[in-house]
């Protein structure tokens, strides 16, 4: 069997069940530093309906060319062009109590500079925004330049409650810390926007294959 073939039977044995995370579930969080709130789902409603008028919604899932593999214990992303790995980048992915849910999705959508609504757990860090939110121009926005909007490849039309995004604490990354969304530096984040259509499938995955099983 070739390596290619390997690569994908292995991608796919778990099928395309999806452990979504609920918002409730998320916020019975507790014991979080500041840093890890960043990710809190209650921060995405405004991201959602910024993607929905971004241009960049097809709402068609792309089967070939680039594909997506994050490997939540090597903390990679792998981008594949044609079952060929192309790039690989460093992430943080969600801490052992609000792990990032493994399955099958796809990109829905990517937002320039989206804002960041404040969770209600850590307003009082941030006072000096009356308004709950921080403009994406602000450097202290968490998801910084850009949002990817998932959707899970067996319910395309509900909403998921994590996504991948930059941050602006580059030295946080590689890292198990988030709230289950994938963090990127500003390489990555940049990247995959440019290079990876809306419509690609994701894959996320507990354990992988070793690299030189499927180049």
């Amino acid at each position: 069997m070739s390596g290619k073939s390997l690569f994908w039977k292995a991608v796919f044995a778990a099928g395309i069940t999806a452990g979504i995370l609920t918002l409730n579930s998320c916020k019975q969080s507790s014991g979080k530093s500041l840093e890890e709130m960043t990710d809190a789902p209650s921060s995405m409603p405004a991201v959602h309906h910024q993607s929905s008028s971004s241009g960049y919604n097809s709402g068609e899932v792309v089967e070939g060319e680039y594909q997506i593999v994050v490997s939540l214990t090597r903390l990679k992303m792998y981008v594949l062009m044609n079952d060929s790995i192309v790039k690989e980048f460093p992430v943080t992915v969600g801490a052992f109590e609000t792990p990032t849910p493994k399955g099958e999705y796809f990109i829905e959508g990517k937002v320039k500079d989206p804002e960041w609504h404040i969770p209600k757990k850590v307003r009082k860090h941030w006072k000096d925004y009356p308004s709950r939110k921080v403009p994406g121009s602000d450097p202290r926005n968490p998801i910084q330049h850009y949002w990817i909007e998932l959707r899970g490849m067996d319910n395309p039309g509900k909403k998921v409650s994590f996504g991948i995004h930059g941050t602006n604490k580059p030295e946080s990354i590689p890292d198990w810390a988030s709230m289950g969304c994938i963090r990127m530096t500003d390489e990555g984040i940049s990247y995959i926007v440019d290079k990876v259509p809306v419509g690609s499938r994701v894959s996320i995955r507990q354990n992988f294959l070793q690299e030189t099983d499927y180049r």
